[in-house]
Order: C-alpha cells, then structure tokens, then sequence
C-alpha cells in the first residue's frame, strides 16, 4: 500500500506539473493574465483572468479523485482538470506535448468556472 501512495503521488505531481506548463502557454499566449501554484487543500493554482477576475484551479488524475474532491468541497469547490497521466515520469519533450494537449481544456474549465457562477 505504501509503494501505491507514493506511485500515487508521483502521478499526482507530474499531473500538476503538466497543468503547469498548460497555464504557462496560456500566459505566453495571452488567454490568461498569469497564475500562482499553491499549495492549500481543495486547490493546486489560482489563475489571474481577464478583467481582475481570479479562479482557484484543482488538478486531479482521475474522475474518481475529480468526484471525491466535489463531494467533498461541495459547491465551493475550485473547478478540476483531470490529466489522464499514469505515469510518475515522463520526459519533458512527452510533458510538453501533453501540456499542449491539455491547455484546451485547462482554458475551458477556467472559463465556464469564472463566467457562470
């Protein structure tokens, strides 16, 4: 069980840090204003929109852990990506792509997160 935690928490890492790069091409693209990693319970990031808006970011690797995290912070929950990733590591050519890959959906769960409360 120890070995399946720390397994567990390598993805969870890569996972945040794929969600990283996402919102770092956001930034260099302009979508967003910038963001912060942060490490609180119930949120990974706080990202700086367009007109002085903010918005708490979760990243899960799972649906499962996407819906434990709703139940658990009901509707105040920071919005969740879920970043597919099995994998604790992961080359930073392969990190990249999915990081580009994911800034897609990153920008859309940001977006319907912040303009539809």
């Amino acid at each position: 069980m120890k070995n399946g935690g720390r397994r567990s928490e390598k993805i969870g890492r890569m996972s945040e840090l794929i969600v990283f790069l996402a919102l770092k091409l956001l930034k260099d693209e302009k979508e967003i204003l910038g963001f912060v990693k942060v490490n609180e319970p119930g949120r990974d990031f706080i990202v700086n929109l367009h007109g002085e808006r903010k918005q708490s970011l979760e990243v899960k690797s799972s649906y499962g852990g996407k819906m434990r995290h709703e139940l658990h912070y009901g509707k105040t929950a920071a919005p969740v990506v879920v970043v597919h990733n099995f994998r604790g590591n992961m080359p930073d050519r392969e990190r990249q792509k999915f990081a580009i890959r994911m800034k897609n959906v990153v920008l859309y769960t940001l977006m319907r997160a912040a303009y539809h409360h």
